[in-house]
């Protein structure tokens, strides 16, 4: 990514700015992950040639009146074990100058963008996976009256430290009924419309393959007091890549977001249809890379390590499922709610394939081939789970929690054993304030399965001394494996105002890795890690 000439051109900017009266703020960070590997052949880890590996980041941003700017300098050197090794090198990656006024935003460079819940397009950054699919282009934001936006994209999107070859152009509108309407009423709706369109050119064999490919999106949304309604649904044309096989199905999304909320009380019901959705700029464009929609799986995001063992990743190309959570907060001094209170979380996710047409002659004339709203005869993932946690005094406080997870590992993984894994998990959270801003909190967790690599056991034991100082011992044990394997870290930290520096030793385990839902494959790795970031 020869963008050099950038970083002078921010650099004058700022300098320019600064010696007006109103010399404006400049704020940023620096994070810097450090990783010294060794050979464990008990867990299958292989440490690379340079035997050490590092992630760096700095971030500045400068913002005076109406305009900021900002560049981010990134390094991998090489890059840590599980990230795409196309990385590996220097440079700016991130620059921008950015315009805004209460009609007009301008962009100009790297920008993130979302339309709707992102089913169509949301480009964002995600270090612990290694993505970071911002547009680098233009992006214009018009707010002409009450109640109406719209917004437009234009460019391509960041590919390591260079461009992918697609262009990506998108529109969206958004628009406040009751505002625009002037009507005065409780219920508000809420309406937006989205195109998005990718351009790649083609010179191959293939005059089937097409070079312009258009998402179209409609949502609407109703929220009365406590309740709430969000609907959103998705086409995409024929997009045949490298991703879904180089498939001529076309796509199509249905959200649909149900919540309903009143003291100590919460309910929300998410459900979800997925077909051909995998969306990227690029045609030959695999893993992680390259995104333009975002696809999260609609599941509990867990905390725990155990049941973080068998993660559901998105299967964009065809599922059909959603998730249920129920949340109680029985009142202090009520029967069950004891002096302090105790909370209850009930939550029940699932999701299956696609359920195929049977009759030929539809299946030949219908672009999708699969009826809408039947679950498929496959699970792919069923996760049910219920959290207690309850304040015993000023200094104790308990959680409990039980989790049984059905995982199709040869579905979602590509690869494993053809037997669903069922699992069964147990948790205990113990936390206790000592005096003089000391704390301790310990875990114990076990997930007990016939299928893959049997029983787990985990336990972690963590101590604090507000406000700098956190020591902490974890092992993850696979007793119920042939090799009877245990994940072993330790380590602490020392924070200081905004800066943190971490110290561990240990053992990863290999296996999927995700945040908010999205995911990727990482290595089993042993060794040292340093952490440092800090911001100003």
């Amino acid at each position: 990514m020869k963008r050099n000439y950038y970083l002078a051109l921010v650099a004058v900017l700022i300098a320019t700015f600064s010696y007006g009266q109103d010399r404006g703020v400049l704020t940023g960070g620096f994070q810097s992950d450090i990783q010294f590997y060794t050979d464990d052949e008990l867990i299958g880890a292989i440490s690379p040639e340079e035997k050490m590996a590092s992630n760096n980041y700095m971030k500045l941003d400068y913002a005076l009146g109406n305009f900021s700017a900002g560049i981010r300098y990134e390094a991998y050197l090489p890059p840590l074990l599980g990230y795409p090794p196309e990385y590996e090198g220097n440079g700016i990656a991130n620059r921008f100058i950015s315009y805004s006024n209460d009609f007009l935003s301008v962009t100009a460079g790297n920008f993130y963008e979302q339309f709707g819940s992102g089913l169509i397009l949301r480009t964002y950054e995600e270090r612990l996976l290694g993505i970071d699919n911002s547009i680098d282009g233009i992006r214009i934001n018009l707010r002409p009256i009450s109640g109406f936006e719209i917004t437009g994209v234009y460019g391509k999107q960041r590919s390591y430290f260079e461009l992918g070859e697609g262009i990506v152009r998108g529109l969206d509108t958004n628009m406040g009924i009751n505002d625009l309407l002037a009507l005065k009423m409780k219920t508000k709706f809420d309406v937006g419309f989205s195109m998005v369109s990718k351009y790649q050119n083609y010179t191959g064999p293939d005059e089937t393959i097409p070079e312009i490919v258009n998402a179209y999106s409609g949502r609407v949304s109703v929220k009365r007091e406590s309740v709430y309604l969000d609907v959103e649904y998705v086409e995409k044309e024929v997009d045949p890549t490298s991703a879904n096989n180089y498939s001529y199905k076309r796509g199509r999304a249905l959200l649909a977001n149900v919540g309903y909320s009143i003291k100590g009380l919460g309910l929300t019901i998410n459900l979800r249809r997925l077909e051909n959705m995998d969306f990227r700029s690029e045609r030959d464009a695999t893993l992680t890379s390259l995104w333009i929609n975002y696809l999260p799986a609609e599941t509990k995001q867990h905390g725990y390590a155990l049941a973080n063992i068998y993660p559901y990743a998105t299967q964009a190309f065809g599922e059909i499922g959603g998730q249920f959570t129920l949340s109680y907060l029985f009142a202090r001094n009520s029967s069950l709610g004891g002096k302090y209170g105790t909370s209850i979380e009930v939550n029940f996710s699932h999701y299956n394939t696609l359920k195929n047409k049977v009759n030929p002659l539809l299946v030949l004339d219908d672009p999708f081939n699969t009826e809408f709203f039947t679950l498929g005869d496959t699970t792919l993932y069923s996760d049910f789970n219920v959290e207690v946690k309850k304040k015993i005094n000023k200094n104790v406080k308990l959680s409990f929690m039980y989790i049984a997870q059905e995982y199709n590992k040869q579905q979602v993984e590509g690869g494993g054993i053809s037997e669903n894994v069922r699992t069964n998990i147990g948790a205990i959270e113990f936390q206790y304030k000592l005096q003089n801003r000391k704390s301790i909190r310990a875990e114990l967790q076990h997930l007990w399965t016939k299928q893959d690599k049997k029983n787990w056991a985990a336990g972690l034991i963590e101590f604090n001394l507000l406000p700098s100082w956190s020591f902490y011992v974890f092992d993850q044990y696979n007793y119920g494996g042939e090799d009877q394997v245990h994940y072993y870290q330790g380590g602490l930290s020392y924070t200081k105002s905004s800066t943190r520096i971490a110290l561990g030793y240990g053992r990863q385990r290999g296996g999927l890795l995700c945040v908010g839902g999205v995911c990727r494959q990482v290595p089993a790795a042993s060794g040292l890690n340093v952490s440092v970031s800090t911001s100003f």
